[in-house]
């Protein structure tokens, strides 16, 4: 784990001191209009093909790429007539934490015949952590199914309701049940609502107490196949800088791939709900499927 500062470029909107002296009685619908019709395809399109370049190096926080960045938006920012947004500056420093895991973290699944089941890092399981400590670790965490993952009480959907998971590894479905249904009034139909995200799941398995939460993938209610999984959640993971270091967030957050689900799914009733992606009861939404053994090092 490392802290780093991050130049965020901020500015105002504004007319160039060139514009006025051209026509200083241009009302501000106008000089705005102007500036609207600067941004073109062709612009946009030059300005994308010039930072996506390999002279900006990915542009990561903390790196050259970010200084070249940088450096080109306020060009261009002042080329465009904008003002600084902070005092005379263009960029503010936002203080950043990078949280990268050093080791190939492990995830062991022990079932109840007593057979366990150690998944491979990036190819079944991409699991770390957003606590901003040296190193974590699970040993005997209860796994259990949770749905959705979902508290929603304007939905009359609790997939916790009558749960304790306190110190437990959840296990839950990516997305939504109005995707699967496909029923508009069920949430938001097709369209995912915020309830899908995996930023919403994770942050909801932590107020609800769980060690660990893991996401199944599944490529077409997710939007994106595994390979952005493996790609986004490995490597460095930028966040802010946290006072209380994240010790309220769950210790251990990943996904886990659909066949693995699967095998870990195995009783008929659970495997029903997963293949359709909806539990239509809450008995079939909550199930123990035995327990997990994780460790990772920042």
């Amino acid at each position: 784990m490392k802290s780093l500062i991050c130049v965020l470029p901020i500015f105002l909107f504004g007319c160039s001191q060139e514009l006025h002296k051209q026509d200083s009685n241009l009302p501000v619908n106008v000089t705005e209009q102007v500036g609207a019709n600067a941004m073109t395809v062709e612009s946009l399109t030059d300005h994308i093909k010039t930072l996506a370049s390999d002279k900006f190096e990915g542009r990561g926080p903390g790196t050259r790429g970010e200084e070249l960045t940088v450096d080109h938006l306020i060009k261009e920012f002042k080329s465009a007539g904008l003002k600084p947004g902070n005092g005379d500056s263009y960029t503010q420093a936002v203080p950043l934490t990078s949280v990268e895991a050093m080791n190939k973290p492990s995830l062991t699944i022990h079932d109840d015949s007593g057979q366990d089941l150690t998944l491979h890092y990036t190819k079944e399981q991409v699991i770390w952590t957003r606590q901003q400590t040296e190193s974590v670790a699970i040993d005997d965490s209860e796994l259990v199914f949770v749905g959705y993952g979902i508290n929603a009480p304007e939905q009359n959907w609790n997939d916790y309701a009558g749960m304790d998971v306190s110190g437990k590894t959840v296990v839950m479905l990516v997305n939504d049940p109005g995707y699967a249904t496909q029923d508009d009034d069920l949430f938001n139909g097709n369209s995912m609502t915020y309830y899908g995200r995996w930023d919403y799941k994770y942050d909801e398995a932590a107020r609800q107490g769980a060690a660990a939460a893991i996401i199944i993938h599944d490529t077409k209610p997710a939007a994106y196949p595994w390979s952005t999984v493996a790609s986004s959640w490995t490597g460095p993971q930028f966040d802010m800088v946290r006072q209380d270091k994240g010790v309220k967030l769950a210790l251990v957050e990943g996904w886990v791939t659909k066949d693995t689900a699967r095998y870990c799914l195995k009783s008929k009733p659970l495997f029903h709900v997963f293949k359709w992606g909806f539990a239509p009861n809450p008995t079939a939404r909550r199930r123990g499927l035995g327990k997990c053994l994780i460790g990772l090092c920042n």
